[in-house]
């Protein structure tokens, strides 16, 4: 149990249960409160039974029951209530989520809380509030999240507030239903399939791709052609060329994180057409063939820079035949230099080759 941190020396009676309420105390309690759990002496607390257990404890309770001391009184007894006001006169917050009025058809409401406690705090969790029209109902998170369309979405849920059940069937299956929001799709495939489907069918009318938040798994790559160095494109057999499938990227950062020349942007967005299942071009350079034998081997563009830069200017290329070897693939460079007049690994002629008539002729016994 935490006894410090900012709240040391705070006394918090939680006579909540089940989340919301107990929740709240949690965190007064990691913040260093003092908190007292007011539990059913023979119920306990719903969350005691609920939830995914380990070793025969059950995880959600150990996590809101953490930083806590548990206290059995039923509060609805006159004793308990009695008991309960002792406890109160030495705490500084209270926290409970019974319906409005519960405490005080007890005795223990807020009026004869702060008479026994005039600083005291009392901190009140309903689904539905204090004071309206609908104060004095149950209420739960669920409940909640579907009225205020947090679920659902604005304007798709109604509510039936029949006092006669008979009309119930009436009210559910008499008027005509609401037309689908979207035509059902099978979801099949993987999670980004799923995705894409829905998004589909959600969109029916979409002829461009829907922005995205920066950051979102699903995006374009914009290459910039001209900061972008073509001799890195080789990712097509035939010619120097960079492809991109938008269907299958994350937008993860790695190839604008290793791109040297900064020239890959990235653009979240969803695109819903079937251009995204496919393979399209970014960039594309025109491949330059061997002068000797005629085979793709670099980038035009790359090698007409080396040229200019190399030939007549440089040591080694300074006549034209070195000049050429520029322009030639690996295979032929080598054969260009190997049969080269002055190529600086040529050994001497190599001796002739000795034969038995050879040998034979030069016996004198014979």
């Amino acid at each position: 149990m935490s006894t410090h941190g900012p709240l040391s020396g705070i006394k918090v009676l939680d006579a909540s249960s089940i989340l919301a309420g107990p929740l709240a105390a949690q965190i007064l309690g990691d913040y260093g409160a003092d908190v007292i759990k007011i539990e059913h002496p023979t119920k306990g607390d719903a969350m005691r039974g609920h939830g995914p257990m380990k070793d025969g404890v059950p995880l959600w309770w150990a996590e809101l029951a953490r930083n806590k001391r548990t206290f059995g009184l039923n509060l609805s007894e006159p004793d308990g209530a009695e008991v309960f006001k002792k406890l109160v006169a030495t705490a500084d917050v209270v926290i409970e989520n019974f319906r409005p009025g519960t405490l005080e058809r007890w005795g223990i409401g807020w009026e004869t809380l702060s008479e026994i406690q005039p600083g005291l705090i009392l901190a009140r969790i309903t689904g539905w509030g204090q004071e309206g029209p609908y104060s004095d109902r149950p209420g739960f998170g669920t409940l909640a999240e579907a009225m205020s369309g947090a679920m659902s979405g604005a304007g798709r849920l109604g509510l039936l507030d029949l006092a006669d059940p008979e009309a119930l069937s009436e009210a559910l299956y008499g008027a005509a239903p609401a037309p689908a929001a979207a035509k059902p799709v099978l979801p099949m495939g993987s999670r980004r399939q799923v995705a894409r489907l829905a998004a589909k069918a959600l969109n029916p009318g979409a002829t461009a791709p829907l922005p995205l938040p920066e950051g979102a798994p699903y995006g374009a790559v914009l290459v910039d052609a001209d900061s972008c160095t073509s001799g890195a494109l080789m990712d097509n057999e035939d010619k120097p060329q960079l492809n991109f499938q938008e269907d299958a990227c994350l937008q993860c950062g790695l190839c604008a994180n290793i791109c040297p020349e900064d020239a890959i942007t990235y653009e979240a967005r969803l695109d819903l057409s079937d251009a995204a299942l496919g393979q399209r071009v970014l960039n594309e350079e025109e491949p330059f063939a061997c002068i000797e034998c005629g085979k793709l081997f670099g980038v035009a563009s790359t090698v007409r820079k080396v040229i200019e830069k190399l030939e007549g200017k440089h040591p080694m290329f300074a006549d034209s035949a070195a000049g050429r070897l520029i322009q030639m693939c690996d295979t032929c460079r080598i054969n260009a230099q190997y049969h080269s007049a002055d190529n600086p690994f040529t050994g001497g002629e190599r001796p002739k080759v000795r034969t038995t008539d050879d040998y034979l002729s030069k016996r004198r016994d014979h």
